[in-house]
């Protein structure tokens, strides 16, 4: 039987596919070994966005920052609801509100003016029903949403490097309670205490205070919060959610000079 002769190559050529063939698959091998041990292979340790969980905020560190919110940002906005006597009763309404930590927390210290809609809305609620929100502050001239760190946390700078934060990634935290009017003539009260703190954080509002001739009318009060919730940036990085107000500790007093 001559069936060697529907062999198509030789045995030297056979022997040269089967050499090259192995080649192949070692060169193949020594690519993929290599691609693996490159360093865009590597975990991704250095991107802001995926940080080992291990590096994402921890609630304890959200309540610091809160605090440090507190301290530093007095300027906030304040939510209410129009009264069912109103023409657009049960719908939310929001406005600027100036607060000052000048209670012991879970309490806010506020100046309200009765003049305007915030106060109207939340006076007329026999509950006092209101959440405020404060916010991380946007550094000066940074119209772009550039920033240079989350309070005493610090900034990321490859962050900035790589194009600067977003607004979204500034941190922000919502206080939901009651307000309540404070009872000037109550012995318990401490007026003098409590306009020299306010007027440490707001200065122009010497101008307002209770029984101040010529000013609109103003009422003492205190937010007395019930819930807090943080927003600290992208949840990848930040802690997002509910804070016990146990966590929560803030030191009561005029603003630092």
């Amino acid at each position: 039987m001559r069936l060697y002769l529907s062999i198509k190559y030789s045995l030297p050529d056979l022997l040269g596919t089967v050499h090259l063939r192995s080649a192949m698959k070692l060169t193949f091998a020594t690519l993929w070994l290599s691609l693996l041990s490159s360093s865009s292979w590597a975990a991704p340790t250095d991107n802001p966005r995926q940080y080992p969980l291990s590096h994402r905020q921890t609630q304890r560190q959200a309540a610091d920052h809160v605090e440090f919110l507190l301290r530093n940002v007095t300027m906030g906005s304040i939510a209410s609801v129009f009264p069912v006597t109103t023409v657009r009763a049960g719908h939310p309404f929001v406005a600027n509100e100036a607060d000052a930590p000048c209670h012991t927390f879970p309490s806010l210290s506020f100046l309200l003016l009765p003049i305007s809609q915030s106060a109207r809305n939340i006076l007329s609620d026999p509950e006092g029903r209101t959440s405020y929100l404060i916010q991380e502050r946007v550094e000066v001239g940074d119209t772009d949403g550039r920033g240079t760190g989350h309070g005493p946390e610090g900034g990321n700078k490859k962050k900035q490097e790589e194009g600067g934060r977003s607004r979204m990634d500034y941190a922000r935290v919502t206080f939901t309670g009651r307000m309540h009017t404070i009872n000037e003539t109550d012995p318990s009260t401490d007026l003098e205490t409590l306009q020299r703190c306010y007027t440490s954080y707001h200065p122009d509002a010497k101008r307002w205070l209770p029984h101040t001739p010529g000013a609109h009318m103003s009422l003492w009060a205190r937010l007395e919060v019930e819930d807090v919730y943080y927003v600290g940036g992208f949840g990848d990085l930040h802690y997002i959610g509910h804070i016990p107000l146990n966590m929560v500790h803030l030191d009561v007093g005029p603003a630092a000079l």
